[in-house]
């Protein structure tokens, strides 16, 4: 939470680097770094919806 303030304050860069790398170094979800997987996802729910026959949403 120090380096967030910190970076608040100074809006560096490096240190903006730095919190990147903290995360990753803590957490143990691994991202997937294929950009596209996440954007195919968002277009089928977002923009194609409709090509997908799903129930009508009063019977849900």
């Amino acid at each position: 939470m120090e380096k967030c303030r910190a970076f608040c304050e100074s809006m560096d860069n490096n240190l903006l680097e730095d919190i990147i790398d903290s995360y990753h170094v803590w957490t143990k979800w691994k991202h997937n770094p294929d950009i596209s997987v996440v954007s195919g996802r968002y277009q089928l729910d977002f923009e194609k919806w409709w090509y997908i026959p799903r129930p009508l949403i009063g019977e849900w």
